[in-house]
């Protein structure tokens, strides 16, 4: 390969969560001054304005981390000689080279289509990750699915099952180089 490919990110469920998560960080920021007036199981009012106040802290931390995501536009996947480099949201651990590849694997869930990328030292790649939230997200996605490292079709802009093509071309391309050297 000479070139790299660069495969775009989608930004529309970005937006998407930007807009849900603001709107609920404002409804958390209004309930500070007024918390709820109906009957509810817990009806301490301190109770009530610390919920408020930490959940406008937490919504404006994942308001600047989806801003910042967005401002960074980079490719979500770039597909190289030297293996595959993830800048997406499920798939941000750094380079992953050809040679630690097993396999490619499409699979199809109810409202998600993603591509597990099978290989050969997954714990190295969990253990590597130095963001706690990320490195959890690959401990769970190493338990659901047989691999810490997954392409979801949300994240990028780009057929699934042709990016599967391309990257089952390259990834022989890669064995058959192993094997003859």
């Amino acid at each position: 390969m000479n070139k790299p490919i660069e495969i775009p990110a989608k930004n529309r469920s970005l937006i998407i969560r930007l807009i849900l998560v603001a709107i609920l960080t404002l409804v958390s920021f209004w309930t500070i001054n007024e918390p709820p007036s109906r009957k509810w199981y817990f009806q301490n009012p301190v109770f009530w304005k610390s919920l408020s106040i930490v959940n406008t802290i937490t919504g404006f931390v994942v308001c600047t981390l989806i801003i910042r995501f967005l401002l960074k536009n980079k490719p979500a996947l770039v597909v190289d000689s030297i293996g595959l480099k993830g800048n997406a949201l499920s798939f941000s651990c750094g380079y992953v080279y050809w040679n630690n590849i097993e396999k490619f694997e499409i699979v199809k869930k109810p409202f998600q289509k993603m591509i597990i990328v099978f290989i050969d030292a997954p714990k190295s790649y969990i253990y590597k990750e130095q963001n706690k939230t990320y490195h959890k997200l690959m401990e769970i996605y190493f338990k659901h699915h047989g691999s810490p490292i997954i392409i979801q079709s949300t994240e990028i802009k780009y057929s699934l099952e042709e990016l599967h093509k391309i990257l089952n071309t390259e990834l022989m391309k890669h064995q058959q180089l192993r094997t003859v050297i």
